[in-house]
């Protein structure tokens, strides 16, 4: 980065050799320095904090399971089967996402991944037809 442009804040990181390997190697995969890589994965990270919800499901309850799902916002709609994602902090909130993986191409994988947020995750039940998935999300 140049001089004068980040003077805000210094912030010293203590990692682990295998972390550095990790860094290393990503930085030089995508041609940049290492302090520049860093700050470009740590800008991605905060972009996309966990948005946590309060769930009547535990983790252990959907982690993995497969769920039937059709999503609405005001300009998009989604459907489709997934399996669901799930973290959960110490206060016990979790943190609910849908994971869909496509076969475009032998040579091409996609994931998409759905955040849900607390109205969609009020929305969670048992899929009646559980020969689709083990849950449905209609929102």
């Amino acid at each position: 980065m140049p001089n004068g442009k980040a003077n805000t804040e210094l912030i010293h990181l203590r990692i682990s050799g295998e972390i550095a390997k990790v860094a290393d190697k990503a930085a030089a995969s995508s041609y940049q320095e290492k302090p520049e890589w860093m700050r470009n994965a740590l800008k991605a990270a905060a972009k996309n904090a966990p948005v946590w919800v309060k769930s009547k499901w535990k983790k252990a309850e959907l982690h993995e399971k497969t769920v039937e799902f059709k999503l609405t916002a005001p300009d998009h709609y989604v459907k489709g089967r997934g399996v669901f994602r799930i973290l959960e902090n110490p206060k016990g909130e979790l943190r609910i996402d849908i994971s869909v993986i496509t076969h475009e191409t032998p040579y091409k994988i996609t994931e998409y991944i759905y955040h849900l947020y607390q109205p969609t995750a009020d929305k969670i039940e048992i899929n009646p037809d559980s020969k689709k998935a083990n849950f449905r999300v209609l929102a």
